[in-house]
């Protein structure tokens, strides 16, 4: 079983340019895991800025294509570095084609009151009180195995009257916490949507964006997170999605998907 740290390691080659390799066992369809994807370009931007003390807030990123199993490179521009605040973007290659994109906000604390800006926590069954769902290929996407899920409903394609999606979830190897594994927490439900339909029809992700709202190394790395997603709009054969991510009572963090109905 392959820890996420492993599978979305880079290896510098170049200045500002990384070597990966993309693991077989982690697809999702004809390519990999979208949140192995994008944790791989945030990593890499992590890597390039080398500074523990500005941690990513914000990272935004575009599906291009399948990347496959196999070697990808990826190449990080510096848009900008100012005093407490830097802006990273990066390009993932396969085989001469850019198949992915992101961007990355980070950031020094700012001194800033406290305010009274905060989020109902969930109340969801204990995690114990839930089975473990048989997720695992080939009934489900080959990443799955690398994850523990215990789902409530709706389940896909149940033909529920709510477009949610909503479980526990942690990986297989317990290792510490970082934000690029935050990126692929987030990603590693279906979407929610698909909890509509009453029979088979797949969705992918085009774009993203994460919000890190908890300092990854306060996380207890073998507890589980809780996970509740809802579609929100949908135009044109694209829907939007907000999630959240929960540990022990604690905003991780917020992520907002577009999914695109492929037919």
């Amino acid at each position: 079983m392959d820890a996420f740290s492993f599978a979305s390691q880079v290896e510098l080659i170049g200045p500002d340019v990384f070597r990966a390799e993309i693991p077989a066992g982690w697809e999702q369809g004809r390519g990999a895991f979208g949140g192995l994807v994008l944790g791989t370009l945030l990593r890499a931007i992590e890597e390039a800025a080398s500074d523990p003390a500005r941690p990513a807030r914000v990272f935004s990123g575009d599906l291009l294509a399948p990347v496959v199993p196999g070697p990808v490179e990826v190449r990080v521009r510096r848009l900008r570095e100012a005093k407490t605040q830097s802006n990273l973007a990066a390009e993932m290659l396969q085989a001469g084609e850019v198949v992915a994109v992101g961007h990355a906000l980070l950031s020094l604390p700012r001194a800033a009151p406290a305010r009274p800006i905060t989020t109902d926590p969930p109340s969801p069954p204990a995690h114990g009180a839930v089975a473990v769902a048989p997720l695992e290929p080939p009934a489900a996407p080959a990443f799955t195995q690398h994850y523990e899920f215990r789902v409530l409903e709706p389940m896909p394609f149940s033909g529920a009257t709510t477009a949610e999606s909503a479980g526990w979830v942690r990986g297989r190897v317990t290792e510490p916490v970082d934000a690029p594994a935050i990126v692929a927490l987030l990603d590693s439900h279906w979407p929610a949507a698909m909890a509509l339909e009453s029979g088979w029809r797949p969705m992918v992700t085009v774009s993203f964006t994460a919000e890190f709202l908890t300092d990854p190394r306060s996380l207890d790395a073998a507890a589980p997170f809780f996970l509740r997603a809802r579609a929100v709009a949908e135009r044109d054969g694209f829907i939007v999605e907000l999630r959240e991510l929960w540990q022990d009572g604690r905003l991780v963090g917020m992520n907002q998907q577009t999914f695109a109905i492929v037919k």
